[in-house]
């Protein structure tokens, strides 16, 4: 598992919770320096983008964690993921894809994204089942609001 310096994520994450994006940014860009394979670093820079709206970038950066995170598990996707700090990445990265795909109106993808997230984690620390619910429902992500 790569690792990781608890404070500089949690700077990272207080940054995007203040919409700081540029200094969310720079943290994630420096762990992602010192540590290329780090799923948790690429979806933060994921969810910068995506705060940004720069979709085709959030979601190339997704992906990039997806993958990162399933070389945890010998690329095969466990059947549970409790929220941990190992899982964390991989967790954030499936969440990101889902919200790409509501966003872009891909509704089977996004249900998809959705519904593995509860079904890994089922304790939906992320509320994926807002967004899955909400697709069932027959909503449009402009009908969000």
């Amino acid at each position: 598992m790569p690792t990781k310096k608890p404070d500089e994520f949690a700077a990272a994450q207080e940054a995007l919770n203040a919409n700081d994006l540029a200094g969310a940014k720079t943290l994630y860009e420096r762990i992602i320096k010192r540590d290329s394979g780090n799923p948790l670093a690429f979806a933060g820079l994921g969810q910068v983008a995506y705060q940004k709206g720069y979709l085709d970038d959030a979601e190339a950066l997704f992906e990039e964690a997806y993958e990162l995170g399933l070389e945890a598990f010998d690329g095969e996707m466990p059947k549970k993921l409790p929220w941990n700090q190992k899982n964390e990445g991989l967790l954030r990265a499936i969440h990101g894809r889902g919200m790409i795909a509501y966003r872009k109106n891909q509704t089977e993808d996004a249900r998809h994204w959705f519904e593995l997230l509860l079904k890994l984690n089922p304790a939906d620390q992320q509320g994926a089942h807002f967004f899955a619910d909400a697709i069932k429902r027959g909503k449009k992500w402009a009908e969000m609001g």
